[in-house]
């Protein structure tokens, strides 16, 4: 099995004495190379599915299958930028110093349309400008899969289209939308 593969998944909830159960025996296999989306109404388990897939959380029971050898890379619902690192810095942090080839990142930096706001501090850029670094150090650290919280929901019409179209041809995507407005 190439991929992932989710089996009989459960994971409940205690807030204030009350048990919530968010997911109940979910089933599914994700394909690598390809975009996996998830949809649903707000609360219905989408971000529990995707940190529980990614080792952020743990399954009440259930299993999680990596069909072999994988890097996973995060974009949050909000950008998660550390605000005393400009973009390039942002972009490049957490890779090792000889992992960081200035042309590849230069060119993810342009595939993100933040060619001149390198040396920029997240204060000084957009909602949508910094959810683009945000996915610029996913993409930067060379993922075989990107798990995306709602990833263009800070992004116009226009920047997310184009984004959409600059998918990542090594990895494969997982990503969740709020609802079919957002692709």
């Amino acid at each position: 099995m190439a991929g992932i593969r989710l089996k009989d998944i459960h994971k409940t909830y205690q807030v204030d004495g009350r048990m919530f159960p968010v997911l109940n025996g979910v089933d599914l296999e994700i394909p690598e190379g390809k975009i996996t989306v998830i949809l649903g109404q707000s609360g219905c388990g989408k971000t529990t599915l995707l940190r529980l897939t990614g080792g952020l959380e743990s399954a009440d029971s259930g299993e999680v299958l990596w069909g072999g050898a994988h890097k996973t890379a995060f974009v949050f619902q909000e950008p998660r930028l550390m605000p005393w690192l400009n973009v390039w810095n942002n972009i490049i942090f957490g890779l090792k110093k000889n992992q960081v080839d200035q042309e590849k990142i230069q060119d993810i930096v342009s595939t993100v349309n933040l060619s001149g706001f390198e040396k920029a501090y997240p204060s000084q850029l957009s909602g949508g400008m910094q959810q683009r670094a945000a996915i610029a150090r996913a993409l930067a650290y060379e993922p075989t899969f990107i798990l995306m919280d709602e990833p263009f929901a800070a992004l116009d019409y226009f920047t997310r289209e184009q984004m959409v179209g600059h998918e990542h041809d090594e990895g494969t995507f997982q990503h969740h939308v709020r609802d079919p407005q957002h692709r």
